[in-house]
């Protein structure tokens, strides 16, 4: 009943070696996982923003733009702004409801509209003469990209 309590050295060793294999076999799990939630954070979020766009034009008569990139890249895009254009003149003038989104780390996208950069809703909430139907690839790494499809009439929907 005397006896020495407490861990030998060689026991603390295999503890540790024990620890050293469950980390090895589940840290790229675990970014993998993080990848995916945040390829589906940003989907989600761009649905959204998509809808809600389609939705402030229809409730307040007005246009809105949502604008993916600065007009000259078309990939790798990681933010995009929504702009509520009071006066129609398709840029952002002071006193216009005016918000720049940021896609979650690691997120990139890509477009494909027509025109490349935008999707213009006009105040019945319809994409606007000029505008047709495209798809918006989110892409972030050790996962396959999401395809989001945008009809004619401004509905934002997954392949």
């Amino acid at each position: 009943m005397g006896g020495p309590r407490g861990l030998t050295l060689i026991e603390l060793l295999l503890v540790c070696a024990v620890i050293g294999v469950v980390l090895v076999i589940v840290m790229p799990g675990l970014r993998v996982y993080r990848s995916t939630m945040a390829l589906q954070q940003a989907r989600l979020q761009l649905i959204s923003d998509v809808r809600i766009a389609r939705e402030v034009a229809l409730a307040r008569h007005r246009s809105v733009i949502v604008e993916f990139g600065d007009g000259v890249s078309t990939s790798n895009l990681t933010t995009y702004s929504i702009l509520t254009d009071l006066n129609n003149n398709a840029q952002a003038d002071p006193g216009e409801p005016f918000s720049s989104r940021t896609l979650p780390s690691g997120v990139s996208m890509s477009s494909a509209l027509h025109p490349t950069d935008r999707l213009k809703f006009n105040a019945r909430g319809l994409l606007a003469a000029g505008n047709s139907k495209g798809r918006l690839v989110l892409q972030v790494e050790h996962c396959p990209p999401e395809t989001l499809n945008v009809s004619r009439v401004g509905m934002i929907y997954e392949r």
